[in-house]
């Protein structure tokens, strides 16, 4: 009985789970195929032009550890994608179900050449904050939480704010559900099931005497 009734409490949260709306090319590992070492939209440096794809033909994509951006190692992958001043890389999404999600990436800044670079995180428009990144290596970063509509078609975008030659980068970008509380609840209800379950059955087992 027990068991049953935890088995229902976790399924009742797969719905959300399954139907979680994706960021596609997260590592920008298809925005840099074929990229030598990097590519610079806009001006004929490195391999030109980057392949058009999921966060479109703005800003750039380096591969990690390029001595001309300083020898930063990738968050995820072989690449990750950069923000020069004002340029934007954005990617529109259509949620796959009614929910809250989170962004998650992580970002770095250029060490070899201008200062901290910042930038803010938008949907549809809408500032999710304001960010800069450190000089570190990538740090993980992510937005609270945001409502979306089944069906709906969200633009997520990174926008540079700074002016100069200063330059951010992000790497591994992802959307993840944000349960409300009450899926919270039966989460945890659901676990505890579980293990008060496993604790019934270690009861029934019995001892014999020879």
């Amino acid at each position: 009985m027990f068991t049953r009734l935890a088995t229902v409490a976790l399924l009742a949260l797969a719905p959300a789970i399954a139907g979680a709306t994706t960021i596609i090319d997260g590592s920008f590992e298809a925005a840099g195929a074929g990229v030598g070492d990097y590519c610079y939209d806009g001006l004929p440096f490195g391999s030109g032009a980057c392949p058009a794809g999921a966060w479109g033909t703005a800003g750039g994509v380096i591969r990690s550890g390029s001595a001309a951006w300083g020898s930063t190692t990738a968050a995820d992958g072989d690449y990750y994608g950069m923000l020069q001043g004002s340029q934007v890389r954005s990617q529109t999404v259509v949620a796959t179900s009614t929910s809250g999600l989170s962004l998650n990436w992580s970002d770095a800044n250029r060490t070899n050449n201008g200062g901290a670079h910042s930038y803010t995180v938008t949907v549809n428009g809408a500032t999710l904050g304001t960010y800069t990144s450190g000089f570190g290596g990538f740090v993980a970063k992510s937005t609270g939480a945001f409502g979306v509509v089944a069906g709906n078609s969200y633009t997520i975008a990174f926008n540079g704010i700074a002016d100069g030659d200063t330059t951010s980068f992000i790497d591994s970008v992802s959307l993840a559900v944000v349960p409300e509380p009450t899926s919270w609840a039966l989460h945890i209800t659901g676990f505890g099931l579980v293990g008060l379950a496993r604790r019934r059955q270690n009861n029934r087992v019995g001892v014999n005497f020879a």
